[in-house]
Formats: structure tokens, sequence, C-alpha cells
């Protein structure tokens, strides 16, 4: 998930640099973080200095139900915990890509039972306003994601690692 600041052309033409050095990076491949770590070279590099990338990029290894993921400055993911009911931020993240050269991007591993949800959010929703100007914000967020885990429609699927976005 990736987010680049700016609109329209000044926000398209770095979205365009940027998904060919991501695509590039994943040819050469790595761990997740020597592959931020690369991206975020690349960045510095190219971009000015008020332009950034936010980015979030996760992996799941079925066989052994574990989440990977490594971020750079997007809002922390969600993690539904089906067991307990609970919802918990994933906390992992540090500079966008393109601030700092030397950033290193840590990966933070989360082990799934089955059902666990897994949601990352952008921050449109966080920010989104109602009529009265008033934020939707992260603890309405949480709460919705939460109340449509344990009620919607997804808990009725057969019990799986399943991913869904709002």
């Amino acid at each position: 998930m990736a987010d680049v600041t700016g609109h329209a052309m000044d926000a398209a033409i770095p979205v365009v640099m940027f998904s060919g050095i991501l695509r590039k990076q994943m040819e050469f491949g790595g761990s997740m973080s020597t592959i931020f770590e690369g991206l975020n070279r690349s960045m510095c590099e190219v971009l000015d200095d008020r332009t950034f990338v936010c980015f979030m990029m996760g992996q799941v290894d079925l066989s052994t139900r574990t989440f990977s993921m490594s971020n750079g400055g997007r809002p922390y993911p969600y993690h539904f915990q089906v067991e307990s009911g609970e919802m918990v931020e994933l906390e992992n993240g540090v500079y966008p890509l393109g601030v700092r050269p030397d950033t290193e991007y840590q990966v933070l591993e989360t082990q799934l039972q089955s059902g666990d949800r897994i949601v990352f959010c952008s921050d449109g929703i966080i920010e989104a306003e109602d009529g009265e100007g008033n934020l939707f914000g992260f603890e309405r967020t949480s709460e919705t994601i939460c109340h449509a885990c344990k009620d919607g429609p997804y808990r009725q699927r057969r019990p799986s690692i399943t991913f869904w976005m709002p």
C-alpha cells in the first residue's frame, strides 16, 4: 500500500517512478527490510525535499500462518484476533521513503490464528470529516473494523486466514 505526497501531476510523476523502482527492487529480491532500504535510497536520490512515499508491505506465510510486514509512514494496520475478539494495532513504522537515506526498516512478524483479520487503512478513512468537521479518527476506525470483524459477513465464512479492506 503506497501513498505519495501531493495531488494531481505533483504526485503522478513520483508514483510512476516509485512503481518502476519497486518493480525492479522486487526482481532483485532479498529480505523485506533490504527491499525497503533499497527503495528508500532510490527515493532519496530521485525525489525533491518536499516529496516522499508512505509505503507498507505485508506477506503471509500460509504454512506457518505468519504475517510479516514493514512500514514506512503508513497508518498502522489492524489485527483482529478472533480468539479474544480484540483489535490490536501492529505498531511498526518509521520515516516514509525518501526522507532519510540511512533509515533502517524493521520487519514485524505476527502469528495468525484461523479467522484472524489484518486490515490496512488509508489515512483518508481516519481523516474523513462529517458535516460538522469532526474527524472519523483512529478510535472510531478501530471500533468500526472490530465490529465488522465480529458481526459482519466475513465472520460467516469457513475458518481460514482472510484479508479484506474497508
